[in-house]
């Protein structure tokens, strides 16, 4: 039986740290407020990209409801006219 990572997290509600990347920030010399820093800039930078992702996924939904239709009125004109 297929188990979701989910299932197996001891500590559900909680933010995940993940440790050895944080010793290896701590070995660079990176401050606390560094890495906070760093963490929030590549969450603006994910969450952007998020955004960008979504615009360009309902344009393309866009385009595809308008050929969609113009394939329908195709449909449509060569059936009224085949009727004739």
């Amino acid at each position: 039986m297929k188990r979701s990572l989910l299932q197996d997290d001891p500590n559900p509600g909680e933010r995940f740290i993940w440790v050895k990347k944080q010793k290896l920030d701590e070995l660079r010399g990176l401050t606390p407020a560094e890495i906070e820093r760093l963490e929030a800039e590549r969450r603006e930078r994910n969450r952007r990209e998020l955004e960008k992702l979504e615009r360009q996924r309902l344009k393309w939904e866009a385009e595809r409801e308008q050929k969609r239709q113009e394939k329908v009125c195709e449909v449509s004109v060569l059936t009224t006219t085949s009727d004739m």
